[in-house]
């Protein structure tokens, strides 16, 4: 998929494409050795030829807007897998697996129905998963577009009158 943000930590480079995360290095060559092994050289390449993804499928889809860097570590929601990820030293962790699977995939689910040309009508514009980091309590912070959920307008009969119902569109939104 197309790469949707890139993140300078430390001297590497972390490219977040729509389904997959990977790391170039940066002002680095891996040199290969016939057996098979590698060894880190420094290089005069402004970057590496090879990027190394991390371990999982996860990326940021079309929403790189809920990127977040905050020090070394790199905050992402993949809404394909209804999955919000933060990606540090040791890799991509799915945190939203610690007892908020369900809440997460149903919420990812919700919004990947509602197909592209409906999502002025039901999002009042583009789906965008607004993504931020709270340094106070040390929290990635995520907010979700509303969804206007259109209701019917419906004339039942009444005694001897015509009675109207009719019904506002709900508007639904929740931070995490």
């Amino acid at each position: 998929g197309s790469i949707q943000e890139m993140i300078s930590r430390d001297t590497d480079l972390i490219i977040l494409q729509e389904d997959k995360t990977s790391k170039v290095l940066v002002n680095k060559s891996i040199i290969s050795s016939p057996g098979g092994g590698g060894a880190v050289a420094l290089s005069k390449d402004l970057l590496s030829e090879t990027a190394t993804p991390f371990t999982g499928d996860y990326g940021v889809c079309l929403n790189p807007e809920s990127v977040v860097a905050f020090g070394k570590v790199v905050y992402f929601v993949d809404i394909k897998r209804g999955v919000v990820c933060r990606l540090a030293n040791d890799g991509i962790t799915g945190i939203s697996d610690y007892k908020m699977t369900d809440f997460f995939r149903d919420k990812m689910d919700s919004y990947q129905s509602i197909l592209v040309e409906d999502y002025n009508e039901k999002l009042n514009g583009p789906l965008k998963i607004i993504g931020g980091y709270d340094p106070r309590h040390s929290e990635y912070v995520i907010t979700f577009p509303p969804i206007y959920r259109s209701t019917t307008t419906a004339s039942h009969p009444v005694g001897d009158k015509l009675a109207q119902t009719k019904s506002m569109p709900n508007r639904t939104t929740e931070n995490w």
